[in-house]
């Protein structure tokens, strides 16, 4: 492929990356504002002195999720979902039984947090906490987007340079176009 045509392919694509980049960011801000929001509202609702989030060090806090990062790949893993996945190992027990037991299926609908999860609000959490907890969950999701896209620049961003090394003369001709 010619220099300016390979050139020009790239620039056009970091440019759609940037612009899907940026709406990412404001969304992921959105999203943290009416995470900050529901809190204060839980807080509210709940009163100041039985959240226990007044108190940073009271609580040793464990991972919710994990990042796994594959070939410049950002995807989320919960930290229930390895436990699934060990559990379900475990239980399949002989080839024979293809039947799910009707407790297991319950158990798997319900939605579980991982043992030992971070709960300043109480058992019975708000709702307003909850939506926060949700949402926190969701921005975590678009961070990872994000981070797949930053690196997908910096890879278009890697090869434009070598472009620009291996054919001087078209630096000299986006020189020309700039100035």
């Amino acid at each position: 492929m010619e220099a300016p045509a390979e050139f020009n392919r790239l620039v056009f694509e970091r440019t759609r990356l940037t612009n899907d980049y940026c709406t990412l960011a404001a969304e992921l801000e959105s999203l943290l504002e009416a995470v900050r929001y529901d809190i204060s509202k839980a807080k509210t609702i709940n009163g100041l002195s039985l959240s226990t989030n007044i108190l940073p060090g009271a609580i040793d806090l464990e991972p919710y999720a994990r990042v796994h990062i594959d070939n410049s790949r950002f995807s989320l893993h919960e930290d229930g979902e390895e436990r699934k996945e060990e559990t379900a190992h475990r239980r399949k027990g002989p080839a024979n039984d293809d039947e799910p037991k009707e407790e297991e299926n319950k158990a798997e609908k319900r939605v579980k947090l991982p043992q030992g999860a971070y709960r300043p609000f109480g058992v019975l959490e708000p709702e307003a906490a909850k939506m926060a907890r949700k949402e926190a969950a969701h921005s975590l999701k678009i961070c990872c987007e994000m981070a797949g896209i930053r690196s997908r620049i910096c890879t278009i961003d890697q090869r434009l340079e070598v472009l620009k090394a291996e054919t001087p003369e078209l630096v000299e001709q986006i020189k020309k176009l700039v100035l």
